[in-house]
């Protein structure tokens, strides 16, 4: 939907109009969470319309729009019998925004906090009924009542009948808004009275502090029965049923706030396991805050949403520096033996009574393995980040996992009825949210580090493999201390289309745990693909890489094989593909309907089963059906030898232990801080001490597995030996080596910052390929080998016999040039001061573009799109005005011109070749023309050659140079000159960009106006550095010989001797005792200003 915000009112407003024939838009649901889900399991958006009359009525070709000023904005198919409305009867469409679901699906969605619907006639003018809505509140429809009338109710829960009659449910004129609380949720140091209020005096506040939702229509206590004890071994009693209990309150005066530390253990003394004995319940007092649930109630309207706030009261307010996740609901939803998610329960018990003889097995059924749209619960979360509430929702909770949900504590699934608003996590876009999270209980390492997973997916998630975004935190369940948590990403359809912008409904997802099965989609291409490698042996490679992305699976299989994982291949593997018909060649990366893997659970590694030293690449090609794709594609030459040389490329550098002991040293900084307490929680599954050892266990691992998995790899393919590969430039300004897979540069994770020489370990008997890649300007003259040239194509392969040291040797490119076309610095300095009104469309000044950004009103994170193709003379609309002798001018508007882009101009781009100097400056004037409410500056930035991002230019004091508007129109500034940096000097091509940006202050109303003038890019001037010749470019300060643009001082004491006949300059200043003198009588000197 177009926005889930459920704004809260005591009465909707609605506004309806009917025409012609009598087809009425009868009920709707603007934001719904849980109450019914379309064909693909999806809650979206939904309406109901309703014929009144006594024969069918056929809407196809009718037209459908949430904008009644675009009365055809979307048609309904013809010719399909899912539009028939029966007579008496009912439809229901759905507001999805995706039409390839079906007939009943429009294209778009409904707005939460209110909007229009439409239904047109065929001819897209008659309109047959529309109807304008205010706010909804999620999950609570708006319905006519009786069908057909005039009369609006909300109706809920068992009352809404979509596709149905309204006629005999319960509805309400109204409903109540949310009472407020005196204080936020989050972390205070002292002890408060927290207050309750409405704003309507005739409502009844309502509260718990157990977590579970206020009840106004039963304000006692309500019992609900668990277990602690179950029969794990043959024979055992089946253990007393226990009983706990949950009360709502009527609110009748402060709630006094405190830290509940001493009171007594709840939750956590309860079991999560079969086992007869539990042996996990803390043995003092865990960290508990106080969870407090409100509504507001009133008879004859629907009760308020609830309320929810978690608070803390500690001495420390920072006492976790990781989030804090607050998990509140029921807490018979989470240990009811009947229905709770979190216990063994009855389903175990059951189970028990099936099969009586034998011993319960980790993977035996319980209430927590169960799954589905039955075993979810509802709830409410926090998070919490620095002590601050960043998320306060309502959610969706089920246990997660396989096997892993037998440990005591299980690994959670929040579905939020909203995205939740935050960037969790670094690595991916900050606009990028999510309605579907998780918290892991770390699966298999539950209980040795906690990390492992998370640590292996962030070691490889540069790789060309999908990987799942984490980080630490730390669950509150009802107030009280769960322990450490991973928040994570959850691989689904949403991941993909999140990722690679890939339609939800057109993924598939096949998970192998023990067998096939279609997470999301099917699995019939699956099985195709399946089928063609088990019957041709050896496969036709070239069709295999229509069918395979084969570089992302085979970063899968050496990240699987590097960290030992052997709860793989025939369990945790993930693959996913776009649905396509065919392969789509040059399609972007994950649309091309190729297969690509997902990496998971990667528990199992690092130590945690397996040592260094364990052979799991014979374990990935062992002859089962789990590996079947890996050992068909190594079977083919040309994939086996990319494999293992990616996997020696991967081994020098992702997997290089400086660079491996350094992250896991991070992680373990992260996490230390807070694991004595999260194994005072669960005592039984570990200590602090033997945390610490089972990291340095990782440390160890990950310091000696390169060393076996290079033997391995010998063994397997039949490789003589390692071999070192030493690659060196000539000069790393001017280029780089690529080592097969990997570029030999600082950018590339685990090269070093200086990377040159860099040294590989590579494999007699696999041939390695060595490209030289020449920098913008440059060229690559010859590989050498010492004094040898070994060649001087680019690209060099060989088979390594020896240990080799090579150097790419590149040179200047003088014939190199770009657009712009860039002015030679060394010849004399750059002036531009004036730019003429009547300048043809799409010339620009010289050696410069004036540019358009991609974004409106762009921000300095705005990128060029493309050059302006527009006059200089307009007084409207965005535009580049020139300006005469006072420069060029920026503006940008709502509305466009031919060759301008409406509210996208981005400024001027000029481009320079500064070879031969080793000093330069930059002047420029900055003005406003007319100040505006939406406010821009100019602020100059630079890049080396014609693509990448753009780097401010910063002034003596570290500052960003620009201009800054002015509130007085006319206003100007000089600004510089300042030096151009180290990073643009000596090289063939820079580009200077002025860039018009939007500062955020200011979001209606019109753009400053402002002005770019008088621009001077100078060299510097040429002191003499000692006597000597005028032609020696060693005797000057500027490294070159002066010519006519340069203003020459002979510094005190120096003699410099013109030993040329057409030495130049612009003018020559003497220093004391300092002079000129010639050597010839041919020798002269040319002054510009004498």
């Amino acid at each position: 939907m177009k926005s889930k915000i459920a704004i809260l009112i005591l009465l909707l407003k609605i506004s309806f109009t009917s025409y012609g024939q009598q087809i009425y838009i009868n009920e709707l649901m603007a934001s719904n969470s849980r109450t019914l889900a379309d064909a693909t399991g999806a809650y979206e958006d939904w309406f109901e319309l309703y014929n009144p009359s006594d024969t069918p009525v056929d809407i196809g070709g009718y037209y459908l729009t949430d904008n009644l000023s675009t009365p055809t904005k979307y048609k309904l198919p013809v010719g399909s019998p899912q539009t028939v409305i029966p007579a008496n009867g009912y439809l229901l469409i759905w507001a999805s925004g995706e039409v390839s679901r079906g007939p009943l699906h429009v294209s778009f969605k409904l707005a939460a906090e209110g909007e229009q619907i439409g239904l047109y006639r065929p001819d897209g003018v008659t309109l047959v009924d529309t109807l304008s809505f205010g706010a909804q509140r999620t999950d609570i429809s708006r319905g006519r009542q009786p069908d057909g009338s005039a009369t609006w109710l909300y109706f809920q829960e068992n009352n809404i009948s979509p596709g149905a009659t309204n006629q005999g449910k319960t509805g309400y004129e109204g409903f109540v808004s949310a009472p407020a609380f005196s204080r936020a949720g989050g972390f205070y140091n002292a002890d408060f009275n927290l207050s309750i209020t409405s704003a309507d005096p005739t409502v009844t506040i309502y509260y718990t502090l157990d977590g579970s939702d206020p009840d106004p229509t039963n304000p006692n206590a309500v019992a609900f029965p668990y277990k602690n004890s179950y029969p794990d071994q043959a024979g055992q009693p089946f253990g007393t049923m226990l009983f706990g209990s949950f009360r709502t309150y009527p609110y009748s005066g402060s709630i006094p706030i405190s830290d509940r530390t001493s009171s007594a253990n709840s939750l956590s003394t309860k079991s999560s396991t079969f086992n007869f004995s539990p042996g996990y319940f803390p043995t003092t007092p865990v960290f508990k805050g106080t969870v407090v649930r409100a509504v507001a109630y009133k008879a004859n309207s629907i009760a308020s949403d609830i309320v929810t706030q978690t608070y803390f009261v500690t001495p420390s307010t920072s006492r976790y520096s990781l989030p804090v996740v607050s998990i509140t609901l029921n807490e018979k939803h989470l240990f009811d033996y009947n229905t709770g998610i979190y216990a063994a329960g009855a389903v175990f018990d059951n189970w028990r009574t099936t099969y009586p003889g034998g011993p319960a097995e980790f993977c035996t059924v319980s209430n927590y393995t169960m799954e589905g749209d039955a075993w979810e619960r509802p709830g409410n979360v926090e998070f919490f980040l620095n002590n601050s509430s960043i998320i306060n929702q309502p959610i969706g909770l089920r246990i997660h996992g396989g096997c892993s949900r037998a440990f005591p504590r299980k690994s959670l699934r929040l579905y939020g009825d909203t995205d939740f608003q935050y960037p969790f996590f670094a690595n991916r876009p900050s606009s990028l949210f999510y309605n579907r999270l998780m918290l892991r209980n770390s699966g298999n390492d539950w209980a040795y580090t906690l990390m492992i997973d998370s640590y292996m997916q962030t070691m490889v998630r540069h790789l060309n493999v999908e990987t799942q975004s984490s980080r630490p935190s730390v669950l509150f369940l009802n107030g009280e201390y769960w322990g450490v948590h991973i928040l994570n990403e959850r691989y689904d359809r949403y991941y993909v289309n999140r990722n690679f912008a890939v339609d939800p409904d057109s993924v598939d997802i096949v998970d192998i745990r023990n067998g096939y099965s279609a997470d999301e989609g099917d699995l019939v291409k699956y099985n195709e693909l399946k089928s063609y490698f088990t019957q041709n042996s050896p496969v036709n490679y070239t069709y295999a890489k229509t069918q395979i992305d084969v570089d992302n699976l085979a970063d899968y299989q050496i990240s699987e094989v590097y960290s030992a994982n052997t709860d793989w291949p025939h369990n945790n593997q993930l693959s996913w593909r776009k649905r396509t018909s065919q392969y789509v060649s040059n399609a972007p990366r994950g649309h091309d309907g190729r297969w690509r893997w997902m990496i998971k659970d990667m528990d199992y590694g690092l130590s945690l089963v397996n040592d260094f030293t364990h052979t799991t690449l014979y374990h990935a090609t062992d002859n089962n059906e789990f590996t079947l794709f890996f050992r068909r594609l190594l079977d083919i030459p040309e994939f086996k030898s990319y494999f293992i040389n990616r996997f020696a490329d991967l081994l020098n550098t992702t997997f290089l232990p400086s660079r491996t002991v350094s992250l896991l040293t991070s992680f373990k900084d992260e996490y230390q801080p807070h694991m004595q307490e999260h194994f005072n929680r669960w005592p039984s599954s570990n200590t602090y001490t033997e945390w610490v050892s089972n990291v340095n266990r990782i440390k160890t691992f990950v310091e000696q597995r390169p060393t076996y998995v290079r033997e391995h790899l010998r063994n397997k393919f039949g490789l003589t030996t390692n071999r070192n590969l030493t690659v060196n430039v000539s000069n790393t300004a001017q280029g780089y080596v690529k080592v097969n897979t990997i570029d030999i540069v600082p950018t590339t994770l685990g090269v070093a910052a200086n990377p040159y020489p860099w040294t590989g370990i590579y494999f007699q008997g696999n041939p390695i390929r060595v490209v030289a890649k020449a920098k913008t300007g440059y060229k690559f003259q010859a590989w050498k080998e010492g004094s040898t040239t070994v060649s001087t194509d680019t690209a060099y392969s060989y088979n390594p016999t020896s240990d080799r040291t090579l150097v790419a040797v590149f040179e200047l490119d003088d014939s190199f040039n770009s657009n712009p076309l860039s002015f030679a610095l060394l010849n004399c300095n750059y002036n531009l001061d004036s730019w003429s009104a009547t300048a043809p469309a799409g010339t620009y000044p010289p050696n410069m573009h004036l540019v358009v950004m991609n974004q409106a009103d762009p921000t300095l994170t705005a990128t060029i799109a493309d050059t302006v193709k527009g006059v200089y003379n307009l007084s409207s609309g965005t535009r580049i005005n020139g300006l005469g002798s006072s420069g060029i001018a920026f503006i940008n508007t709502g509305g466009g011109n031919p060759g301008f882009t409406a509210s996208s101009v981005g400024g001027a781009l000029l481009a320079l070749r500064t070879t031969g100097l080793n000093q330069a400056s930059v002047q420029w004037t900055g003005g406003t023309v007319t100040p505006n409410s939406r406010q821009y500056r100019i602020r100059l930035r630079y890049r080396v050659g014609d693509s990448g991002a753009f780097t401010d230019l910063l002034d003596a004091s570290n500052n960003p140079v620009e201009y800054v508007r002015n509130a007085s129109a006319g206003h100007s500034q000089v600004i510089g000159p300042v030096a151009l940096p180290v990073s643009l000097l000596n090289k063939p091509y820079i580009q200077l960009l002025w860039q018009y940006y939007w500062t955020g202050v200011g979001t209606s109303g019109a753009r400053d106006q402002l002005r770019l003038d008088d621009i001077v890019i100078s060299r510097g001037s040429c002191a003499s550095l000692a006597s000597g010749n005028w032609s020696t470019a060693a005797t000057w300060s500027c490294g070159r010989v002066p010519t006519a643009c340069d203003d020459v001082l002979i510094s005190a004491g120096h003699v410099v001797t013109i030993n040329i006949s057409n030495a130049e300059a612009k003018l020559v200043q003497f220093g004391t005792n300092a002079r000129l003198q010639y050597d010839t009588s041919t020798s002269a000197l040319l002054l510009q200003r004498p």
